[in-house]
């Protein structure tokens, strides 16, 4: 979080000067920022996804966590692991440890919501915030 940000708009931001490119690339591959990375740079990232990367959908939150489970080796039938799920909101609904927390538009909401938002403004496909992040 950078405090001199909270009150730039998408726009103020997307035109900040030193943006790196390929960040993730370059995350992944462990380059250095500055460095030039290249298409076997690329390939090695996206490879580097698809062996360790988890992708769950917050529509199927429950659905998500069970692979998670698989994949990670977690097993439920431990007591330490009910506990976790139960604490989570991720037993059965009777169970769930998980109090509402209210937003700041003062609507109730948990991690078993099956919401992925936040505060800041939709961005509209094709609006000028939008084109000013997708041109960087």
């Amino acid at each position: 979080y950078r405090p001199e940000w909270k009150d730039m708009s998408i726009i103020e931001w997307a035109n900040l000067p030193n943006a790196e490119e390929d960040y993730m690339v370059h995350k992944l591959v462990g380059k250095s920022f500055g460095e030039k990375v290249d298409e076997t740079d690329l390939i090695v990232a996206k490879e580097l996804v698809r062996q360790r990367f988890i992708v769950g959908l917050m529509d199927e939150m429950e659905e998500s966590v069970r692979r998670f489970n698989i994949v990670l080796g977690v097993d439920e039938s431990k007591e330490r692991s009910q506990q976790c799920m139960k604490e989570f909101g991720f037993g059965p609904k009777e169970e769930n440890n998980i109090s509402a927390v209210e937003s700041d538009g003062g609507e109730k909401s948990n991690a078993t919501d099956k919401k992925n938002s936040n505060k800041h403004p939709k961005v509209e496909e094709f609006s000028p915030e939008f084109e000013a992040i997708a041109s960087r």
